[in-house]
Parts: structure tokens; C-alpha cells; sequence
């Protein structure tokens, strides 16, 4: 869902990767590496060890869809895309949880 709003939002493929590897390094890119306060247990899944990323823990995400052609997004609406490409599982919006969002509120806009 979080992609997909994204998308919509940004007019364009927000995680254009030409292979796995290159898909991760797109999502890392924008959300920041993955470590222990952002995604407690990471770094017990299998595999996370094998590959050394490079870069930033911060999110730049706010900063991505807050420039000037993305206009479509008040904070509402990057709360909540923050909170659907969370890349915590368990801090993840569902979606019945995303519809009840400030940003679907008509009083917020």
C-alpha cells in the first residue's frame, strides 16, 4: 500500500530497482539502513548478516515528499506514508488502520 500511495503521490516509481540487490539498496536508501532501535530483531533474520549497507539509519523520506512537486502531501499525508513503508512489520500500518489516519480526515486538511 505504502509503494503504491507513494507512487501516486510522487507521479513516478518511488524504489525503481533493476534487480533484488538494487531493489534493497533503493528502500535504504530513502527509509535509512535497517538497525536495532529502527527494527528490533533485524539483525537476527537470516541473511541480514551477509550484506554490509552502506549508509545512512535516517529516513529521508519527509524530505523526499516534502519537496516543491509534491505538493499533494501536508503532514498528514506523510504520517501516514511514513507509517505504511515502516519497515518495522510490527510498527507497520494495516489497513484498517491507515483508513482511520488524520490524513483521511476531512477537518485536517
Amino acid at each position: 500500500m505504502g509503494c503504491i500511495f507513494g507512487e501516486l503521490v510522487a507521479r513516478n516509481v518511488v524504489f525503481p530497482g533493476r534487480s533484488e540487490l538494487d531493489q534493497i539498496d533503493k528502500i535504504y536508501n530513502l527509509l535509512g539502513v535497517p538497525n536495532a532501535e529502527t527494527w528490533p530483531g533485524y539483525s537476527a533474520m537470516p541473511h541480514s548478516r551477509l550484506f554490509n549497507w552502506k549508509g545512512s539509519h535516517e529516513s529521508r523520506l519527509q524530505q523526499y515528499f516534502s519537496e516543491p512537486q509534491m505538493t499533494l502531501l501536508d503532514e498528514h499525508g506523510i504520517e501516514l506514508l511514513k507509517g505504511l513503508l515502516c519497515m518495522d512489520p510490527t510498527k507497520r500500518l494495516d489497513a484498517k488502520s491507515a483508513l482511520k489516519h488524520s490524513y483521511f480526515d476531512k477537518n485536517s486538511k
